[in-house]
């Protein structure tokens, strides 16, 4: 399970569905999976799992909706979600401060040589790895 600490600087609040009783989930990144029937409620925070191409993969901090599903970050020109203020990555920006940057070098092997595949990073990236090893294993 995902602990809302571990979500502290991936905090959104949703902004929008004011008049039709929240925004729209959906069961997939794609905006032809299948709609959930719950709305998540304007004003609820929500936590980033995954931000992809204007679609954010959420878990429910707090509010009323499901607890995870996918949601467009704006529709029709309109935010529909947007950083919470108490996000860290937020005070950072407003003391413009600049986060640390880490480089390391990568070794790619030779063709013939067999490849390993280190993943690092915590339960909320997890989602994106499967699809990621897919595409990589594929090429």
């Amino acid at each position: 399970s995902i602990h809302a600490s571990m979500l502290q600087q991936r905090l959104w609040e949703v902004v929008g569905g004011k008049e039709n009783g929240g925004i729209l989930v959906r069961e997939q990144k794609e905006i032809s999976s299948k709609a959930l029937d719950e709305r998540l409620a304007t004003g609820a925070l929500i936590g980033q799992i995954v931000l992809e191409q204007g679609r954010l993969h959420y878990i429910k901090i707090q509010g009323e909706g499901p607890s995870r599903g996918w949601v467009s970050l704006a529709a029709g020109g309109s935010p529909l979600v947007v950083r919470s203020r108490e996000s860290d990555a937020d005070q950072r920006e407003a003391k413009h401060e600049e986060l640390p940057i880490h480089r390391h070098a990568i070794h790619i092997p030779s063709a013939d040589a067999p490849w390993r595949i280190l993943c690092i990073g915590d339960s909320l990236t997890c989602d994106g790895y499967p699809s990621k090893l897919e595409s990589l294993l594929r090429t």
